[in-house]
């Protein structure tokens, strides 16, 4: 499979799991049409190695999104957020994400942002914020999130967990690696998210 088609059946099967779930429909709107394309140049991370161990992981809903990932995994820019003193090497060692849409592409429009991101077991996300209402959909394996206001969710795989703008939140992955895409809408899609001040 080209780079080319591992990322178009990407999108492929992120379009088919909006479409099959109607809070992600709603949420997304017209957001996935009339998007440019760019053929993004490859970054790897050490956790890229680690992820086809998440397929069994995934749920019947999620599988084909989670098997899409893995193949176009070695075609896509693996990003950090954070630095070393924010969140020290260990979290840097155990975590990664890419962007699919959004403004600097490989799918390209303003409208709204779709990451996905990985964790590895034994890592907790510190508590964060942003501007964006969030959507986040667990893929593969699983985490307990904690957000302002709400009792904490262990969250599987086709489980939806929704943060409106600026509310604190953050995970832990106690019992497995966390696979997980994350929808944006609003004001701030291309900013990084806040850490609290004692995160």
């Amino acid at each position: 499979m080209t780079p080319d088609d591992a990322l178009a059946t990407l999108l492929l099967a992120t379009r088919n799991l909006v479409s099959s779930t109607p809070e992600l429909a709603d949420f997304v709107g017209d957001g996935l049409e009339r998007l440019g394309y760019a053929r993004p140049s490859p970054r790897a991370l050490p956790v890229t190695d680690r992820l086809p161990a998440l397929l069994p992981l995934a749920g019947p809903k999620t599988a084909e999104l989670t098997f899409a990932i893995l193949a176009a995994a070695p075609h896509l820019t693996w990003r950090q957020s954070y630095s070393e003193d924010q969140v020290g090497a260990h979290y840097l060692a155990n975590y990664g994400w890419f962007n699919l849409v959004a403004s600097d592409g490989p799918y390209a429009t303003p409208a709204i942002r779709i990451s996905v991101g990985y964790w590895e077991q034994g890592l907790s996300y510190p508590q964060h914020h942003h501007a964006p209402e969030e959507i986040y959909v667990v893929l593969a394996g699983s985490a307990r999130f904690e957000s302002a206001g709400h009792a904490p969710i262990e969250a599987a795989p086709g489980q939806l967990i929704h943060h409106a703008p600026n509310q604190m939140h953050g995970f832990t992955m106690h019992a497995a690696p966390l696979l997980a895409m994350a929808f944006w809408k609003g004001d701030g899609l291309d900013d990084i998210s806040t850490l609290a001040p004692d995160a």
